[in-house]
């Protein structure tokens, strides 16, 4: 402990007192030469700069709270727990970046790399906050900028555009191509419509969830019979901690979308075979996933027992395969989507029987369609075509989309 001008300031303990009166010495200098800057605060645990940080979030989705515990929760402190802020390397975190793809997590498989990189995005954003703050001089997490690894030949740098990774955008056939094969895995047509009302439309996952539609004026959807079949967005299934409720669009992006008429009549189908409700636990004797909204449940696309696909499930169990005619690994191995021969485009043999192996039975395989695909891609898809047809998309321009252009 030390006192100038009034104040106390504490010193790291040392065990020496020649050295701690040189560390205050030191100190007093470079107030009276104003260069003083407090030092406790790289001695700060990680942990408790992260709850600090953590009250300073404001205005952010659940469900980007609920993917920043999980990287914090599952990566970040179990490496860096205990460490003051500090204390930590450059190298260490780039090896520890590096080392996640590596682990197995809980489904068996290794961490993807994109988990990889949004914590260390996330440790980049803390421990800038944390420079920001005063508590650190310097980011270790942050990466350098400029030429890194292999020497670009010289001449013209390609566009930013093209460096950056694409999404998959299909064609309209494509997206056909896709619907079916997906309602073939799944064996119920219904997965065939909500595949290509994904494409047709854009619209999110959870807001593909939480498609309803009934006979009646309040009804979001609003089949109409000569003239422009409509959906009202106004929300969207979310889930959090295994809870699944409804809740606005993300960033209050609520908007009317115009249906084709094919889709409309896919829709009308949709809603005439539609179950009677969902599964969800009921509260007051309504489903709890609907939450705010009032409305009885009238949700059309339900998986075969009544639940609300979960986007990961849903990706390994039909979008994978159906795109890229391979189901996922397991146990290292992604085994082929095994079909028949007719009707076209071959029926998905699951597995085999006693005598015969699947691959004995089938006449063939699915050839790749599209290469990987995710549920986002859709929206990446409906967005390019509305661009390619010279129309504001509903994606950056919500309530703006041109009829003719989305019935083509």
């Amino acid at each position: 402990m030390w006192r100038f001008e009034g104040q106390r300031y504490r010193t790291r303990f040392y065990d020496d007192p020649e050295e701690a009166h040189a560390d205050a010495a030191a100190q007093i200098t470079a107030q009276l030469q104003g260069t003083w800057r407090d030092q406790s605060g790289s001695r700060m645990r990680l942990e408790e700069w992260i709850d600090v940080w953590a009250r300073l979030l404001d205005d952010i989705e659940p469900t980007t709270v609920a993917k920043y515990r999980y990287l914090v929760e599952f990566h970040i402190l179990p490496e860096f727990q205990g460490r003051e802020l500090g204390s930590l390397t450059f190298e260490e975190i780039e090896a520890w970046t590096r080392a996640i793809p590596t682990r197995i997590s809980a489904r068996g498989r290794p961490y993807a790399r994109s988990v990889a990189a949004g914590a260390r995005s996330l440790l980049i954003t803390i421990l800038g906050d944390a420079v920001h703050a005063g508590k650190i001089e310097r980011n270790p997490a942050e990466r350098r900028k400029g030429r890194r690894g292999r020497v670009r030949a010289r001449g013209r740098a390609p566009a930013r555009r093209a460096e950056q990774a694409t999404a998959n955008v299909l064609t309209p056939v494509k997206a056909l191509c896709l619907a079916e094969r997906c309602a073939l895995l799944s064996r119920r047509d219904i997965d065939f419509v909500m595949n290509v009302f994904a494409a047709w439309t854009g619209v999110r996952w959870g807001e593909l969830l939480a498609v309803e539609g009934w006979d009646g004026e309040d009804s979001p959807l609003q089949l109409a019979d000569s003239g422009i079949s409509t959906y009202a967005v106004d929300w969207q299934l979310r889930e959090l901690g295994g809870v699944v409720r409804k809740a606005p669009p993300k960033d209050g992006s609520y908007r009317v979308l115009d249906l084709p008429p094919f889709l409309a009549d896919l829709m009308r189908w949709a809603t005439d075979h539609r179950q009677a409700s969902c599964r969800c636990p009921a509260v007051d004797g309504r489903p709890a996933c609907k939450g705010d909204d009032p409305t009885p449940p009238n949700y059309l696309f339900l998986g075969p027992k009544g639940g609300h696909p979960r986007r990961s499930n849903y990706a390994d169990d039909f979008l994978t395969p159906a795109a890229e005619g391979l189901h996922p690994a397991r146990e290292g191995t992604r085994r082929p989507v095994y079909v028949t021969d007719e009707p076209w485009p071959g029926i998905p043999i699951r597995k085999g029987n006693r005598k015969h192996k699947a691959a004995d039975l089938a006449a063939g395989a699915w050839p790749n369609l599209t290469g990987k695909f995710k549920p986002h891609d859709d929206r990446h898809t409906h967005s390019t075509w509305l661009e390619i047809g010279g129309v504001a998309s509903d994606a950056t321009f919500p309530g703006k989309c041109d009829r003719e252009a989305i019935g083509a």
